[in-house]
């Protein structure tokens, strides 16, 4: 039986936010820290809270600021740096629970989806120890209407002036899944949101600016997952992300249709296993097999 747990932790500010893990019934292979995507929450991953315990894998998810279960202004972020610090505060969290689970050094993964995948890339540019490898999902790199340089300046400008001022982002369920049922659970979902502040919106801009221009310094293997169809993050993003990154291992996964969430459309069950595999190499599980 998976074991599953919850709490709160206070993130950079002593922000509260809101955790929990998957730990499998059996031993354990390797811990995956996910980040989750803007204006969700942590409990929008069943896929892989049902399949990376089932073989050996603890999953464990923190709500971001300003998002779900935690604490802060809904969508809004006072500064970039903020997530890397309410991150750092989560793998402490993640290395407790893991100490009490089997060995200590387990192989620890990053999960990041959209934001998530941003915040994971920041991280491990900074810092190339902290993680095993990432798994990269939906990057906003080329984003439809919002890489122009005017767009940019008009959001710092706003920035300044009305920096909690929150704007629709264009989220739709429609752009997320081609699954009805999925849309229409998102639909229904009391914690997703649908409008991010001007604040965030210069802060995250000028975040995939510094990534793209230091993505070849990537040390760590990346798993790069894209729906070839995403109208959110185009694909094109994740491709550039693949030449940049020289770290051994790095693959890259683009889904034919696929829209903005991979694990949660169509094909679901062929991101679990391309994630599933990836992460068997890289902690030697094929090898004992």
């Amino acid at each position: 039986m998976i074991e599953h747990s919850d709490r709160t932790f206070n993130g950079a500010g002593d922000v509260p936010l809101y955790y929990q893990a998957w730990w499998p019934a059996g031993p354990v292979r390797g811990v995956v820290a996910l980040v989750h995507g803007v204006l969700e929450h942590s409990d929008r991953y069943p896929a892989l809270a049902r399949h990376l315990p089932a073989q050996g894998y603890a999953l464990a998810a923190f709500d971001l600021r300003g998002h779900g279960r935690s604490g802060g202004l809904r969508g809004h972020v006072p500064r970039w740096q903020a997530y890397g610090e309410d991150l750092a505060c989560f793998l402490a969290e993640v290395a407790t629970d893991a100490g009490g689970h089997d060995r200590p050094g387990l192989p620890r993964f990053l999960y990041g989806h959209s934001l998530g995948s941003l915040i994971v890339l920041d991280y491990v540019l900074a810092r190339p120890g902290a993680a095993s490898g990432a798994i990269i999902s939906g990057v906003p790199l080329d984003t439809p209407g919002i890489s122009s340089p005017l767009v940019r300046r008009m959001a710092i400008l706003l920035s300044r002036v009305t920096p909690r001022l929150r704007l629709p982002l264009g989220n739709e369920p429609a752009h997320l899944t081609r699954d009805p049922e999925g849309r229409q659970a998102t639909e229904a979902d009391p914690l997703f949101q649908r409008r991010t502040s001007v604040r965030w919106g210069a802060e995250t801009m000028a975040a995939v600016a510094r990534i793209e221009a230091a993505a070849g310094r990537v040390q760590v293997p990346l798993l790069i997952l894209h729906g070839e169809a995403d109208p959110l993050s185009l694909v094109a993003g994740s491709r550039r992300l693949y030449r940049q990154v020289a770290a051994p291992g790095t693959t890259l996964h683009i889904y034919p249709g696929g829209l903005h969430e991979p694990h949660n459309d169509l094909q679901r069950e062929t991101v679990m296993a391309d994630v599933l595999a990836w992460l068997a190499e890289r902690t030697g599980a094929n090898d004992r097999q």
